[in-house]
This record gives C-alpha cells, structure tokens and sequence, in this order.
C-alpha cells in the first residue's frame, strides 16, 4: 500500500479516523473493511465511504509488490543519466517505457534523470546499456550503478503528524526487531531511543519489539559477556542504550489492564550484583500483564526482600542475579523466607544469568524463567 501526497489537486485533508484507518491498511492492505470497522469503532459503510474518497483523491493505493530478485531478476542497476537540453521529459518518457524500468526521476546534480532497471542476468543489462541507451535520441552520458546490497529499502510511509510537514519512512515489524537487537550489540544509546521513538510512530506494539528486539539484544550482550568476548565498560553501555529504549517504550505501555488483579510481585536484584536490565524488563512486562509490583531496586539484601514480603503481602517474590558470585544470595532468600515462617504462603522465582532450571530445582525455587515473557506465563499459571 502507498499512501502519497497528491501532488496535483494539492494537500488533502486527512483526520484522525482516515490516519487510523490508513495505518491498519499499510500493514495489512487486504485486511477486510469488516475488520477495519471493529478497530476505528465505526460502521462498515463508513470505511467503505472513507476508503473511496481516498483512493478518488490519489491519497492511497493498494498495490502488490513484487521482489524482481524472487521472481528471476537479481541484476539491479541504478543508471545516471545526462541528457541534452531541451529532450529530458522526451527522454524520461521512452525510458519510462522500457520493461526492464522500475523507476525514472527527474534529478538536480550532475545527472538529469536517475533510473532504476532490473535484469535476468548481466547480458541482459549490457545489452540495455550499449543498444538501448547508446542510441537514445538525446542521452549525452551515462553511468550505472550495480546495486550488490540493500542496508535499507522503504515503501512504507506514515502521515506527517497533525500541523507538522515532515513525512516519515515507517518500520514494521521485522525491521524495528532487527534495528533494536543492532542498537543494544552496538551499545549505541542514541540508535537504541531512535528505534524506540520509530516504533512508537510505526504504530507498533511496544511490548512485541521489547521482548522480541531489545531483550534478546541484551540477551546477546550477557552471552558475549559470559564468553569474555565483552568487557564491563562495554556491558554497561550496552545497557545504558537499553535503559534509553526501555524510557521511551514504557510510555506507550498501559500501566494495569483494566479489570486484572494477577496478584502482588515483590522483585528486586539480589546483594552485591548492580545489574538490573532484565529486572527492570520484567517489572514492566508482569504491570502491563495485570500484577501490582513493588520494585526494590537492586543490590537487595535479603532481609530486606523478606520484609517486603511481609508488608506487602505478597503471592510472589522475584530475586534476579546475574552473576555466579551473587546466585547463592537467592538460596539465602529461600532460608530467610523459611525461617520467617513465609515460605509456604509465597512463591518464588529465580532469574537472571545466572539461574537456571536446574539452580531452581536445587534451591528449592517455584519457578524459574529465562525471558520476561515466561516469567509472566508461568506467574499467572502459578497463581491459577
């Protein structure tokens, strides 16, 4: 789907419902108007009167696109092109002509026309080359430009915010898990709160590209860590771009669902470890989910755990340790919760780099998980 400017009647007024409504269409452009009408809340017959001014005013269009590579066309070539003064619209016009022409734009710069051409093979654009463009009528030079690499290809763009004039290249999905695990392995801050704010203008779901980006970038950043192949410095600005991520995001999450009580978390980092990235995942994963978390922060000692339990009343105490010489902190927290005679009215669960099933099964732990998402599955089926 392309949603455009419409360059001939000029600008054409768009409101919030026709934004909505283009967005659920650019990514899904087969999604059913019955569909569409469920999400804006409103009736079938008004997405079918809203769609039909759109596409008879050129704002949008629904189109399918092809991937010439896919379909027995890899040789993709970018063309400049001079042309004599007084023939380049002649010229773009037979150029726009040819099959093997994707693309003919009228350019400033040392080329009039810039075109973009795919072909079978390499004969094929030798042939465009030397017999078609050599004996163009008005084409003075040319030069070609054979794309081997794509870092970055678009068609997807959102409307400009209300009163503003900048449009803006939108993700999707797959784009935004990509940029958010590249921003966390590079421990850039500033690319991480860039995917961040583009997901947030892409209409994304901030929770999806959380766990499914940012998360497993970190998830990456431990294992380089745990292999020696990170150092400490490096760790901690990789998790200060998380942090930067996390800020924007959360502003998108709803803080409590409406109508859930999945009960009362205490979590926090247990004593003498300061690392506190997946904790602070997981305290917004299990608010958004339903539960009423109390965050102790990190670096916890134990006996602070315990009276949090107590005072909150809690049904479940997280303890997270990332490192093996703070892991036994979580086999004291089972001891204290014993001896205060909290244990068999609370559940606990380990996490961390450090923990793991077996680490759970040894200490005593109800729960174990690796990601915030099963944290969260396994919280609620603890709860059931």
């Amino acid at each position: 789907m392309d949603v455009q400017q419409n360059r001939i009647q000029g600008a054409v007024e768009v409101d919030a419902v026709d934004r909505q409504l283009l967005r659920l269409l650019r990514d899904d452009g087969r999604r059913p108007n019955a569909e569409i009408a469920r999400a804006l809340g409103v009736s079938e017959h008004t997405v079918r009167k809203r769609l039909d001014r759109l596409r008879d005013k050129g704002v949008l269009r629904i189109i399918g696109l092809l991937d010439p590579a896919a379909t027995g066309f890899p040789v993709d070539v970018l063309i400049g092109i001079g042309v004599r003064h007084g023939l380049v619209r002649e010229v773009g016009r037979r150029l726009a002509a040819q099959g093997c022409v994707a693309f003919v734009g009228h350019t400033t710069g040392r080329y009039d026309l810039i075109v973009e051409a795919v072909f079978q093979d390499n004969d094929a654009l030798l042939a465009f080359l030397g017999d078609t463009l050599a004996t163009m009528r008005g084409i003075t030079k040319t030069e070609a430009f054979h794309v081997r690499g794509v870092e970055k290809f678009k068609y997807m763009w959102d409307l400009p915010a209300d009163g503003s004039s900048e449009w803006r290249a939108t993700l999707t999905k797959g784009e935004a898990i990509d940029q958010a695990i590249a921003s966390i392995l590079a421990m850039d801050e500033e690319a991480a709160v860039r995917v961040a704010e583009d997901v947030l203008a892409s209409a994304l779901d901030p929770l999806e590209v959380l766990e499914g980006g940012f998360t497993v970038g970190m998830r990456k950043v431990g294992d380089l860590f745990a292999g020696e192949e990170m150092g400490v410095h490096e760790l901690a600005l990789a998790a200060d771009a998380m942090k930067g991520a996390l800020g924007i995001l959360e502003s998108a999450m709803p803080r409590r669902v409406k109508g859930q009580d999945h009960g009362t978390v205490v979590i926090g980092t247990v004593e003498g470890d300061v690392h506190d990235i997946g904790k602070t995942i997981l305290v917004t994963m299990f608010e958004v989910s339903g539960f009423t978390v109390h965050d102790l922060g990190r670096n916890v000692p134990v006996d602070v755990f315990v009276k949090a339990v107590e005072d909150h009343d809690a049904d479940l105490v997280g303890s997270s340790a990332l490192m093996t010489t703070t892991m036994f902190m979580q086999q004291r927290l089972e001891l204290a919760l014993k001896a205060a005679g909290l244990r068999d009215r609370v559940k606990t669960m380990v996490g961390g780099g450090a923990a793991t099933q077996g680490w759970a099964d040894k200490i005593g732990a109800d729960i174990y998980a690796d990601n915030a998402t099963d944290a969260v599955l396994r919280a609620k089926e603890a709860r059931a």
